[in-house]
């Protein structure tokens, strides 16, 4: 990567690209202390977010920290050539070549888990599971022993890291062989993958500790903690990394970016330290035609506000496409000095629309903050509940259910449920969280509901699919049991957390017969929130938000039976899109007060499965149930071509299609 000098400078509260200070604190260890100022000198202030300006390039070559010794001089090329040939930098700053009962450990699978669809990518589910295991194991083998109680398994935070889709453990004495007993185990619905990472020689080790502080000694010499920036411009021109021989090959040369976040992930503690630390990021004048040389700064720090790519060969707008929508809070970016400028008239535009929140590009200003903040805002206005009951059955029925589902769950089965009524449960673990809430900081795990899971996204061959389907009050009632306690809003007094709507649904199956052809129900959606309860003390121990459909029929001992009860818990999201735009713009209307009785137009009677694919079609497409059910017999009922046969003909619908 042939590199030149330039440099650009940002003056704000948010950080910019600005020019380096030499002066950096470090640890015990040698390691730099990355956002912290200088003793004895006041950090820079920081006003409001500035353009980039440019600035002087990077100092002379060959000089470096007189309090690091300038150890750099004294690498042996040959070693630090190997170790970046090899891959043997790792992100922490742990020895791969410890005692002889160390081991690192690897668990490669867990990406393809359910619980991989959360927020920190299942990371702290797998862990809390491994700690689990392990710690049965250790009570397991301390038995018979009749000793003290055994020490507990614990991760500490320093003890594994993420590479790639790979986990890797640094583990001590038995707790190597209690990990890799774990091989082939199921984590969240798959079979994760465990085996022990082949220790380095003496050799190799060394030469990758030397290369890794090495590239520690770079990150130090290029990091400006007043502007909180990243400087790697000009790095072919860096005349100690020269030295190093890193820079003869393009192979050498293509992993020293890759090398160099890896150290980076190794720095920080938290994605939260990282995004605090480094705000802006140079990469001028590089000689970068594409990103595949740099392309591992997007994941490394995705929450950059300020970059400067100027003074390199991008030849147009498909050679950064790698990185378009990445940084999601984008503020300002430099692209001058590319022939992108020349080849795409309108590069400007495009890049406005890859990064929403850019509002300066090239120096000028493009966007206002008013501007951002309003195309920030949801476009789709959001409409009030359409609720239309029959005969008050509806909201009668929803002031009995959640208050006994919460004290009575058994005697909430008697009554609504017969053998006939099905019952289902889904968790959905990737649903938005709402960041106001202080349970959005929660962890959340969901032993309790995921064995039983039929998530229909993730659970996709039919046996599962049935089995997890529950049909039958005793088969509810029992699952119910080991569901947590919870406790839901006040209906009357805490509105505002909940979202009901009620529709009248034809052709539900009749179970006293009198009406073979099928007889008038409801369908009923509520979207909420509850807290699940720790124990019988009533404690709150999390806060989750739930949608859930029900299809009532006649029947049970009220008169009102559970035809289809679909539950999905997902992690809690806040209760602010329940709030209409505009109040006047609500769909609510009068009840119609009708009776439930046979259709005079009867429609053939479906099955519960039917029913139920009926249901979520029409949820999901927006199509009222006529035309739901003529889509899914067109598609011989098979659900999923009945979704492509909507995505087809939804340009030529009219209205009717849609009116309720």
């Amino acid at each position: 990567m042939p590199v030149t000098t330039a440099t650009r400078r940002h003056q704000g509260n948010r950080g910019g690209i600005a020019k380096r200070t030499r002066d950096m604190r470090t640890d015990r260890d040698g390691d730099m202390l990355m956002g912290t100022a200088p003793r004895g000198r006041p950090q820079a202030a920081r006003g409001g977010r500035g353009a980039l300006q440019p600035t002087r390039p990077p100092p002379a070559p060959g000089m470096s920290d007189s309090r690091r010794g300038g150890h750099n001089s004294s690498f042996k090329k040959e070693q630090l050539l190997s170790a970046l040939r090899q891959g043997s930098i790792r992100a922490g700053g742990t020895e791969r070549n410890g005692p002889a009962q160390s081991g690192n450990i690897k668990i490669t699978g867990w990406t393809k888990s359910e619980a991989y669809a959360s927020s920190d990518g299942g990371l702290g589910a797998l862990i809390s599971w491994l700690e689990r295991r392990v710690n049965i194991s250790i009570k397991k083998r301390n038995a018979p022993r009749k000793t003290a109680p055994p020490r507990t398994f614990k991760l500490a935070p320093n003890k594994y890291h993420v590479e790639g889709d790979a986990l890797i453990i640094s583990a001590m004495g038995s707790d190597v062989g209690d990990l890799l007993h774990l091989n082939n185990f199921e984590f969240s619905g798959v079979k994760i993958k465990v085996e022990e990472i082949p220790k380095e020689s003496e050799q190799d080790s060394s030469a990758g500790n030397q290369t890794r502080q090495m590239l520690k000694d770079f990150l130090h010499r290029r990091y400006d903690p007043s502007a909180k920036l990243l400087n790697l411009s000009a790095i072919g021109q860096d005349q100690e990394i020269l030295n190093t021989g890193m820079f003869a090959t393009a192979s050498t040369q293509s992993k020293f970016i890759p090398a160099l976040m890896k150290v980076c992930d190794g720095i920080f503690k938290s994605a939260e330290e990282k995004k605090d630390t480094v705000q802006s990021i140079t990469l001028a004048n590089n000689a970068l035609d594409s990103l595949v040389a740099v392309k591992e700064v997007a994941p490394t720090f995705p929450d950059l506000l300020n970059l400067d790519l100027s003074n390199n060969q991008f030849p147009s707008l498909d050679s950064l496409s790698g990185w378009k929508t990445k940084f999601k809070h984008l503020d300002q970016l430099i692209v001058s000095g590319n022939p992108l400028e020349q080849n795409n008239a309108d590069y400007a535009a495009d890049l406005a629309g890859w990064f929403p929140t850019l509002r300066v590009l090239n120096g000028i200003q493009i966007r206002t903050e008013e501007q951002i903040a309003k195309k920030q805002k949801a476009i789709i206005p959001i409409f009030g509940a359409n609720f239309k009951d029959i005969s008050g059955i509806g909201e009668s029925f929803i002031k009995t259910f959640f208050p006994a589902f919460d004290s009575d769950r058994n005697g909430l089965v008697r009554h609504c449920y017969d053998p006939q009524s099905t019952f289902s449960l889904a968790v959905n673990p990737g649903a938005p969280r709402d960041p106001a809430q202080q349970g959005f900081k929660q962890l959340q795990t969901w032993d309790r509901y995921i064995k039983q899971s039929r998530n229909l996204k993730k659970i996709t061959h039919l046996n599962p699919r049935m089995n997890r389907l529950l049909t039958g009050s005793d088969d509810i009632t029992k699952f119910w049991q080991s569901l947590p306690l919870t406790r839901h809003p006040n209906l009357e007094s805490e509105t505002e957390k909940w979202l009901i709507e009620c529709q009248s649904v034809p052709s539900i199956p009749d179970p006293s017969g009198n009406s073979p052809q099928g007889v008038d129900g409801l369908i009923i959606t509520v979207h909420g929130e509850y807290e699940e309860l720790d124990g019988p003390a009533g404690q709150a121990r999390i806060k989750r938000s739930f949608d859930r459909s029900f299809i009532l029929g006649p029947g049970g001992l009220n008169g009102i039976r559970v035809v289809s009860d679909m539950l999905t818990v997902r992690s809690y999201g806040g209760c602010a899109a329940f709030t209409p735009t505009d109040t006047n713009t609500g769909t609510n209307q009068p009840v119609t007060e009708t009776t439930m009785e046979a259709p005079q137009q009867a429609l053939p009677t479906l099955t519960n499965e039917q029913t139920q694919m009926l249901t979520e079609l029409a949820r999901q497409t927006g199509m009222n149930i006529q035309y739901s059910k003529e889509c899914l017999e067109q598609s011989q009922w098979n659900f999923q071509a009945a979704l492509e046969t909507f995505a087809a003909v939804q340009p030529n619908l009219g209205p009717e299609a849609f009116a309720q």
